[in-house]
């Protein structure tokens, strides 16, 4: 995963994926398939997201959540 690359994301799709992930795990990436305009995006980010070990995977993604509802 490439961090810098994630930072390129806008706020609220980075908040969308790590919520997604947070809560369903892999089958985040499921879900975020079906949004009609940014499916493909989301679930490269969930995918990404998912595929970091659960113990590394949490505290990152509530540092990415917080920092983007900060940018909202």
């Amino acid at each position: 995963m490439n961090y810098k690359k994630i930072l390129t994301i806008p706020a609220r799709d980075r908040a969308l994926a790590a919520i997604a992930v947070l809560l369903d795990g892999h089958e985040g990436e499921v879900f975020l398939g079906n949004d009609s305009s940014k499916s493909k995006l989301l679930q490269e980010l969930a995918k990404d997201f998912a595929s970091i070990e659960p113990a590394h995977r949490v505290p990152l993604l509530g540092t990415i959540l917080r920092n983007a509802l900060n940018e909202l």
